[in-house]
This record gives structure tokens, sequence and C-alpha cells, in this order.
């Protein structure tokens, strides 16, 4: 029996005024008068009308509450606002949301526990990197864009997977995606994930979750990217295999490759391409008008671009290289 006609066969018993509060509630109705006057219809002449809005009302409800019945959606919805606002309350994520306040605590000290978020009274703050990032991270534009990049990006990960992760900024959004999704996706809880990697933010973000084994290549670290480089760095890869690696890339040029701003972040992120089974590149529409000075490689490693948006020419240059353009 649906809710909707449970609650006309109540109607129709003379419920309490406590009760009808409590279905008003349920069906996202925050008016108790309004409602009265809505439930006095089902009595009398609007009773058609009135059943049909309810139905609309229960529709719209049940929609929005399906849409974050999944853990990691809410995970995901409540870290964005986290970190967007510097805080947030309770009260805030239960009535955003849809869930009761005794779920949004679990999810919140889910979150505390993966050190994504630090528990506060009534709420959670964002938890801070231990140490200030170089101004390349704190100034990067396309934030949300290069979320929701990430975010799809992360779902391309298999329980038991090596992946590769390059340092910047959008690849530093797909690490966190990654180690987001492996902590709350239950196909994790018994087959962990590797990543390898050359940034040492991404790692030392990546260290203190237990689903993930951090691998992290030798070199120099370069202060101005937090990118280890050089010819060790390179020797490392050489002797890893990994079922797909996430690039971010300085700029994309359709016909000529992917570029980097430095010649020695170009030589080790070619050296996670060759290391590769897959690649996808992991770039948001600003990369394709952009100039970088030093060649990665070519597309004939490449074999997917993940992006918000592409022009139609540079979408019909990428098929002619094999390579598929993901939109999200």
């Amino acid at each position: 029996m649906s809710f909707l006609v449970k609650f006309r066969v109540r109607l129709r018993n003379k419920i309490t005024t406590k009760q009808l509060d409590l279905c008003a509630k349920m069906i996202g109705i925050n008016s108790y008068a309004h409602f009265k006057a809505w439930a006095r219809g089902i009595f009398g002449l609007k009773l058609e009308e009135t059943v049909k809005y309810l139905a609309s009302a229960e529709v719209k409800v049940a929609a929005k509450r399906r849409a974050m019945t999944s853990q990691s959606a809410r995970l995901t919805k409540i870290l964005d606002t986290v970190l967007e606002q510097g805080s947030a309350k309770v009260e805030q994520l239960e009535a955003a949301l849809g869930v009761s306040a005794a779920t949004i605590r679990r999810d919140l000290d889910r979150l505390a526990n993966q050190q994504l978020v630090t528990r506060v009274r009534g709420g959670a703050v964002a938890n801070p990197l231990s140490g200030d990032l170089p101004l390349r991270y704190r100034q990067a534009n396309h934030g949300r864009v290069k979320q929701r990049l990430a975010r799809a990006a992360a779902k391309l990960v298999q329980p038991g997977d090596i992946i590769g992760v390059n340092g910047g900024t959008t690849s530093t959004e797909v690490a966190r995606e990654i180690a987001l999704r492996v902590s709350t996706d239950s196909a994790f809880e018994h087959e962990s994930l590797t990543l390898v990697t050359n940034a040492v933010n991404i790692a030392n973000e990546l260290v203190v979750r237990p689903q993930i084994k951090v691998i992290v290549v030798g070199g120099v670290v370069r202060p101005n990217s937090y990118e280890i480089v050089g010819n060790l760095s390179g020797v490392i890869l050489e002797n890893l295999a990994m079922n797909r690696v996430f690039l971010g890339v300085v700029s994309i040029d359709s016909a000529r490759g992917l570029f980097n701003d430095d010649l020695l972040e170009a030589e080790i992120n070619a050296d996670f391409l060759a290391a590769a089974a897959r690649v996808t590149v992991v770039a948001d529409s600003s990369k394709f008008t952009a100039v970088g000075v030093a060649r990665i490689s070519d597309f004939s490693l490449v074999d997917e671009i993940i992006t918000d948006s592409v022009s139609a020419e540079d979408r019909a240059a990428l098929a002619q290289h094999g390579v598929e353009v993901i939109e999200v």
C-alpha cells in the first residue's frame, strides 16, 4: 500500500492534529494551515485535485530522497559543501539532503575518519593540509569544473587496480575523488587500490587511507609544483606496470599532442604514459587553447580525454587519432 493510500485512509479515520502534522512533514509540506485546508478537500468537493497535488508532492520528495539515498552521493555532497563553505552544520546538511540528523552525523564521522574533514560540535570544518600548497594550487582556476571531471574519472577505477596519477591541480582533484570513492564504495572493502604518483602533496593526502597503497617515485622535489622529477623517477616508472594513468596537462594541441610547461615534468609524464595499459587525460576546456612549452607525447598512447567542453574541430581531430572524448 502506497504512502498516499495509507494517508487517505488515516484521514477518513480522523487522525489527530499531531499525526497530520507528521504526515505533512513526511511529504514536505511545511505549513500546517495549508495542509489542513488541502486535507479538508479530501472529504469534500476537491478530492481529485487534492489527491493529484499530494501525489505530485510525494513524487518530488521521494525523488529527492532517492537521489541522496546512496551514501556515496551523500558523502560527496557533504564534502563539497564543507570544502566550499569552510564548514557546515548538521542541521544545514540535514535540510539540504533530506536525511536524518543521525545519518548526517554518521556520514561526518566517516569523512572525519578518512581525514577529509574535522568534526566539531554540531557539524564539521574543512580539514586543511599540513602545509601550504604552492601558489599554483591555491590559485587554481575552474575549481568546480575540475571536481566534476575528477568525479567522472574516479568512476573508472576498479577494485584491485594499480593507478597512476601525476601532479597538478586537476590530478590532485582526481586523487581526492578516487580516495573518496574507495572509502565509500563497498566494492573496495575486500580489495584495495594501489596508486602511483610523483606528487608529494597527493601522497601526503592519501597515505592515511587504509584502503589505498601509495607508491611514490623517487627523485628531486620541485618546490613550485610539489612534483618529483629526475632520472631516478624514470627508472622506477620503467619497472612498474599500471592499469590506468590519469594525466593532468598544461595544454592539449589536437594536432600535435599533450604539453607541459616544464621539460623535466614532461619527461616524467611521458614515463607514466609508457607504463600504463590505458591512459586517461583529465583536462578542462581551457587546456585546448592554452600553450605549453614541452611536449609530453602525441596521441598514440592516449585512450580518452575527460573534459567539460570541446570544439567540433578538436573532437574530429582527436577522433582521427583514435582518442575518445568524454564530456561531463
